[in-house]
């Protein structure tokens, strides 16, 4: 379902990168990153940092030595500084291009779901190796956050910013579409931000807190059990206070605690709407999937540029994983069969068969 013509000789690595091929060379054309390159074009750039994510390099010593041990690369050796260099200077815009070209790429092959889950994940890292991102006076903190359809394990858009940034400030720089449901942690409360989706025609379901003001219009029948209260009205107090009605459900979640959920989804079941909130825990997942099997936690450069770049480029070797992904495969079964045969024989590898 996922997948397009590749070709069936050369290394696993080498048929990943030819997908991204014929989409980056107009995007180094825009940018003219290769204009002053001398060791590494963009094209090897992008081959090694997706190599180093699906190899899970820990640094960049362990590039190095991969690039020579292998001798699958365009380049058959580089030194730590020229890989450094080159990530520190090259525009880190030219992967965000390809991240988002390629998800556009992977979205003709499957279709939109009505579902979207926003969350944020931060590493903290000491202030001595990452000074451009100051978290307090000892540690860095890196924050991005994330627009993720939950059923097609697709992240739609990210944002990229320090610790320090709120979540509401990286939320607005979200796109809202019409009729899609966005299911929001509880970090991202904020009145006019419901009040904009709504304005869009859009839907979201999300948790207060149980000291929440709300001032009621309408009680609605209950008809689950572990339901305390099913309610409209105006959430906040008179000088913030949303401009349109919502519904707020008070009820007992899976631990016995009290638990509040509002959402202007006004025609579904309590039950429902308690489902469509629960998969907005898919998220986490996914952070745990980058982290441990993208090697997201430990960085090869400390600029913003190079952090970035590291981070799209992590994205980048996710969507080409999942255009070659068979129908029925899970995503971190088939990224764990990568690592183990990124550079054998792709005509070999039986796992691309299963339907």
């Amino acid at each position: 379902m996922y997948k397009k013509h590749t070709p069936s000789c050369g290394s696993l690595l080498k048929v990943l990168v030819h997908q991204s091929d014929t989409i980056l060379l107009p995007i180094i054309q825009k940018h003219h990153s290769d204009k002053w390159s001398k060791k590494l074009s963009t094209r090897d750039q992008l081959e090694i940092l997706v190599s180093a994510h699906l190899a899970q390099a820990k640094s960049l010593g362990d590039i190095t030595e991969m690039i020579k041990g292998t001798g699958k690369f365009s380049c058959s050796s580089i030194n730590k500084s020229s890989l450094s260099r080159v990530n520190r200077y090259r525009d880190f815009h030219i992967f965000e291009q390809l991240y988002h070209t390629l998800l556009k790429q992977v979205r003709k092959r499957i279709p939109y779901s009505s579902l979207r889950v926003i969350d944020s994940t931060s590493e903290v890292v000491s202030q001595n190796l990452f000074p451009l991102w100051p978290y307090d006076r000892s540690h860095s903190a890196i924050k991005v956050t994330v627009l993720f359809d939950p059923y097609y394990e697709l992240p739609d858009k990210i944002v990229v910013s320090t610790r320090k940034v709120g979540d509401m400030q990286s939320a607005y720089k979200l796109p809202i579409k019409r009729g899609i449901t966005y299911l929001i942690d509880g970090g991202f409360r904020d009145y006019d931000l419901y009040d904009k989706y709504i304005d869009h025609h859009a839907y979201f379901i999300t948790r207060q807190h149980r000291v929440a003001k709300f001032q009621v219009t309408e009680d609605l029948p209950l008809t689950q059990p572990d339901v305390i209260s099913d309610q409209i009205g105006l959430l906040g107090v008179t000088h913030n206070r949303m401009k349109n009605k919502t519904r707020l459900i008070r009820l007992w979640d899976d631990s016995g605690k009290e638990m509040l959920l509002s959402t202007n989804r006004f025609d579904l079941p309590t039950e429902t709407i308690r489902e469509l909130y629960r998969k907005r825990w898919d998220i986490e997942v996914f952070f745990k999937f980058l982290k441990q099997n993208l090697k997201l936690k430990k960085f090869f450069g400390s600029s913003k540029n190079a952090v970035k770049t590291q981070i799209y480029c992590a994205l980048i070797a996710y969507l080409l994983a999942y255009l070659l992904k068979p129908k029925t495969t899970k995503m971190y079964e088939f990224i764990r069969k990568i690592h183990y045969a990124l550079f054998l024989n792709f005509s070999k590898l039986t796992f691309f068969n299963t339907s």
